[in-house]
């Protein structure tokens, strides 16, 4: 008996003793957005590590405010991945004891300045920090989260590199696409009745544009002066469409209501900040967002089939 006893406890030390191996490489990284948060989830495939995002309600991330069960989640965190920039200055303070903070506006050399490029002077200049709408800044943040998982996680250090590897290659693929598909057109205009924040991707791939509103302004009624600016644009264009981001863009029926044909139709371009978790379906991830948004611009410039 003594015996089976001894051998029942070796067996209940082996089991605490692995349970406590495995819980050793078991952490959490949190995210602002979805887009942070796919790109993670890529990175850790077939890892225990725990992965969310503090936007994935649905609000725009713009929008967000600061909770205390956010705080608590971010601390105890070993990463926290988000934009940067002005508009988001504020979660320095709030997260300041976070152990890693990823900054992503900062890992960027070549900064754009927002612009509406409206014929408006603007005395405020702000960077723009819509940088994971650029598959090509994509590519290089999933580089830099890589090497910082591999030096808090060596031991998973190989599923990272492998999992790099595959998904650096579909962001790779994609932005190859990009490029193809739209140099088939070579004068590329968009005119946005709405907020733009898309000066990152239309800069990879030589894309103009003009907007009621620089990055994501919290503006919604456009000056009669801009209406009239814009469509104009789209008279002297010839353009058959008028861009929006998702939700609703107050003023794109009057901007195609002051155009000559006044018969344009509206194309929507997804800026992946409201994308809720709980209404994702499958399938849905960035990079097939960013296919859809593909999939709009070849319309907008009627290239490819």
């Amino acid at each position: 008996m003594k015996k089976i006893l001894s051998i029942l406890g070796l067996f209940l030390l082996s089991l605490i003793f692995i349970s406590c191996t495995n819980n050793k490489n078991e952490f959490s990284i949190v995210c602002m957005s979805y887009s942070e948060y796919d790109w993670v989830k890529n990175l850790v495939k077939d890892t225990n590590i725990e992965v969310s995002y503090l936007c994935d309600n649905g609000s725009d991330i713009h929008s967000y405010q600061v909770k205390p069960s956010d705080k608590i989640k971010v601390i105890e965190s070993k990463m926290f991945v988000y934009p940067g920039g002005e508009d988001f200055e504020y979660l320095d303070e709030a997260f300041r004891d976070a152990k890693l903070k990823i900054n992503l506006l900062d890992l960027i050399n070549d900064k754009l300045i927002e612009d509406a490029n409206n014929g408006e002077e603007d005395d405020e200049l702000e960077y723009d920090n819509h940088t994971w709408l650029s598959l090509k800044n994509a590519k290089s943040f999933i580089t830099y989260i890589k090497n910082k998982l591999i030096e808090i996680d060596e031991v998973n250090k190989d599923k990272y590199i492998n999992n790099y590897n595959n998904y650096y290659k579909e962001l790779d693929n994609l932005d190859k696409l990009y490029e193809n598909e739209l140099n088939k057109k070579e004068n590329k205009t968009l005119v946005f009745a709405d907020r733009f924040p898309f000066a990152y991707l239309c800069k990879d791939y030589n894309i103009n544009y003009f907007a009621a509103f620089k990055g994501c302004s919290s503006e919604i009624d456009a000056k009669a002066e801009t209406i009239t600016f814009l469509a104009n644009k789209i008279d002297e264009l010839d353009l058959k469409y008028v861009m929006t981001i998702e939700g609703n863009a107050n003023i794109k029926n009057a901007v195609i209501n002051a155009t000559k044909n006044k018969n344009q139709e509206v194309l929507v371009l997804n800026s992946l900040q409201g994308v809720t978790k709980s209404n994702l379906k499958e399938n849905d991830s960035y990079i097939n967002f960013m296919n859809q948004n593909l999939n709009v611009l070849k319309k907008a410039f009627e290239v490819g089939e």
